[in-house]
């Protein structure tokens, strides 16, 4: 039997981000990358099999400061079924002010639910499968957002809206759902190359009233009436005539809302060639549901300049709001990347900074090879009295290495650095001065 064909709005998603790949310029542009994926995967209920399947996705990502645009598109098979999906994410933020940004972000999904879901995280840090199972989900979200240092905190709001769902909703004939302004807030903290994030959200699923199917049926009887006989009288009874009233079917019930919390902490962490991202997340019982906890991990080892091993496994309990079944998944494959797609992006309240000092070496008698670690950066930035106070883009040299060649004497110069569309700050491990604009700069010593 052949496969089902992937709906109109999932054939353009992937039409698109497939085009843009195959338009992107080679080299491409530093905030342009493109990433090309293939795995094997493996998902087992708790209650049935284990399924076997592959995987062919490819990845459009473009980021510069305060802006970041990602396209993806993924095609799954596995024994019984097929599944086609794509997904298009945005996310906007403003400059930092004294350690305050706010940040806008919105992601949509579509896939031919048919098949298996994608259990992946999406731009807004959600857990995996948070707007999978839709045919079609979107998702808009705004928080504010302060930094001090190494540390971190957010609050935020979104709205999650989903149509066609294969289930089809609570009730038959049931094609949407929308959830509006759901409270989140969290927490981060950098240890090094580590990043730990702690979010707390606020949760509601409308649950869906029966309609009364109830009916009333009125017949006539012929009955007979001995109400008015006398004891020790010879009076009989009265055959009168009289309404029966009868009533049959469902009286119906009015709809509700179920409301619950859930705490998702998640750890990112890079070091040279592996960069690795882990979840952990609980929920109390939330109506005829169980309490339940789920988790996962993804690990990237890079091999070559533009290859890596992926791995990846976790388990999704049962959702809340579908009558899905909690299975246990898990994927190995490579894939062709830019060093800047080795990890999963950061939610987009984090905000990292360097580690160690600012690396500078001679790599001719004209240039020299300027190397930063930011672990998790999107972007990273730099400018000095030797670029006339241009920002030029660092290039990524791994999960958490970047690297820039300026031309550069040998001697004493002021540079800043910028990561992520942040405020600009003197690299780590230079001597901090006045730049006599009233700000502050690094002082950098050229071999």
């Amino acid at each position: 039997m052949p496969h089902p064909v992937p709906p109109l709005p999932a054939r353009r998603a992937l039409a698109l981000v497939a085009l843009a790949v195959v338009a992107a310029p080679v080299p491409a542009r530093a905030q342009l990358r493109a990433a090309w994926e293939a795995a094997a995967t493996a998902a087992r209920p708790l209650s049935g099999t284990a399924e076997a399947g592959q995987r062919l996705g490819t990845l459009l990502r473009y980021d510069r400061p305060g802006l970041a645009l990602a396209g993806e598109g993924t095609f799954e098979r596995t024994d019984r079924a097929a599944s086609a999906q794509g997904t298009l994410s945005a996310l906007l933020s403003t400059p930092s002010v004294y350690g305050w940004r706010a940040t806008v972000a919105g992601e949509a999904r579509w896939n031919d639910g048919t098949g298996p879901a994608q259990l992946r995280p999406s731009l807004l840090g959600a857990a995996p499968g948070r707007l999978a199972h839709a045919r079609q989900a979107g998702a808009l979200e705004g928080r504010v957002a302060y930094r001090r240092g190494a540390t971190g905190a957010w609050l935020g709001i979104d709205a999650v809206g989903e149509t066609g769902r294969p289930d089809g909703g609570a009730v038959a004939g049931a094609t949407g759902r929308t959830d509006w302004l759901r409270p989140n807030a969290g927490l981060w903290r950098q240890f090094g190359g580590a990043v730990v994030s702690v979010q707390l959200g606020r949760r509601e699923h409308r649950v869906d009233g029966r309609a009364s199917t109830l009916r009333t049926d009125s017949t006539w009887a012929l009955k007979w009436d001995s109400s008015g006989m006398r004891p020790g009288t010879a009076d009989t009874a009265v055959l009168r005539r009289v309404m029966v009233v009868t009533e049959s079917g469902d009286p119906g019930s009015p709809s509700f809302f179920r409301r619950w919390s859930e705490v998702e902490t998640r750890l990112a962490w890079a070091r040279g060639r592996l960069a690795f991202d882990g979840r952990l997340g609980a929920r109390p019982t939330v109506g005829d549901r169980r309490a339940a906890a789920w988790g996962g991990a993804h690990a990237t080892v890079a091999l070559a300049p533009r290859l890596a091993l992926i791995a990846g496994g976790g388990y999704e309990p049962t959702d809340v709001r579908r009558a899905t079944v909690p299975r246990r998944y898990a994927a190995l494959g490579l894939r062709v990347t830019p060093a800047a797609l080795l990890r999963p992006s950061l939610p987009v309240a984090v905000r990292p900074e360097a580690t160690g000092a600012l690396d500078v070496r001679r790599v001719s008698p004209e240039e020299v090879q300027l190397v930063l670690r930011v672990p998790g950066a999107r972007t990273v930035e730099l400018s000095g009295d030797f670029t006339g106070w241009r920002p030029v883009a660092m290039r990524a040299l791994g999960a958490d290495r970047w690297e820039a060649i300026v031309r550069l004497a040998p001697g004493t110069h002021h540079c800043n650095v910028r990561i992520d569309g942040d405020a600009w700050v003197a690299p780590p491990g230079t001597t901090v001065v006045d730049d006599g604009f009233d700000g502050r700069v690094g002082l950098l010593v050229a071999p």
